[in-house]
Formats: C-alpha cells, sequence, structure tokens
C-alpha cells in the first residue's frame, strides 16, 4: 500500500517536535537561541535533523488511521465512560464534568481507536 503524505505534515510534525524540546529546555532554563549556539547549529540543520523521524511518525500516524477507518474500529460508549471513570480519578474531577469536555472525551475516543487499531494489528500479525 503507497501512502500519500499530504504537502506540509512533515513541516507540521518538526514543529511539533521542535515545541516539545523547546518546552523540555524551558524546564532547564534554557531558551531555543542558548541551546543552538550550544550545539552549533542554526535552527534550519536543527530541524533538518529532525526531517527523517518526523516522516517515519506521519508515515505510522497514516497508516493506523488508514487500518482504523478500513476496519471501522470505533471506541464504544462502554469503553469511554470506563476511561472516563478512570481519568476522573486521577485529575480529582467528577466524570460529569469530564464528559462536559468536548476535546476531553474526542481525546478519549482517540485514544482507545488508537489501542483498538494497534491491537488489531498484533491479533492479525503473521509471525513467521
Amino acid at each position: 500500500v503507497k501512502i500519500e503524505i499530504p504537502s506540509g505534515m512533515i513541516d507540521v510534525e518538526i514543529d511539533n517536535m521542535v515545541k516539545d524540546i523547546e518546552t523540555r529546555l524551558r524546564y532547564q532554563g534554557l531558551g531555543m537561541e542558548q541551546y543552538l549556539q550550544m550545539i552549533g547549529k542554526t535552527n534550519e540543520e536543527f530541524r533538518k535533523e529532525y526531517e527523517e523521524q518526523a516522516s517515519k511518525q506521519v508515515k505510522s500516524r497514516l497508516v493506523l488511521e488508514a487500518i482504523t477507518k478500513t476496519e471501522n474500529l470505533e471506541a464504544d460508549e462502554k469503553e469511554i465512560d470506563e476511561k472516563v471513570k478512570e481519568m476522573s480519578t486521577m485529575y480529582g474531577k467528577t466524570e460529569e464534568e469530564l464528559k462536559e469536555n468536548e476535546q476531553f472525551i474526542n481525546y478519549i475516543k482517540d485514544t482507545l481507536k488508537t489501542e483498538a487499531t494497534i491491537k488489531f494489528i498484533v491479533d492479525n500479525a503473521k509471525i513467521k
């Protein structure tokens, strides 16, 4: 199966990776410019180093999404409720409070779909 990567998707993934690194650097009291000076690289050189990793991550995500769609894998309400209950304990919120947050529920659904897709792949793998 050939997977087409939409234009700019790798750059967006690199942007996300760089933002994550910037956040970790801030926790250590460093800015990105300081870090780049310390390692002797330009922003462009630094970003270029993450191109291959970003490409692999995008491809993996697209494959998972294709399998999820092809196999019509969804999270059922019972699974969602169980996950919300688990998370309510972790966050010290009521289940109702969490269910009111549409972004949170979408995150839970996406996580459960990804877990179902990975389980599907493992269950259907043919080991030689």
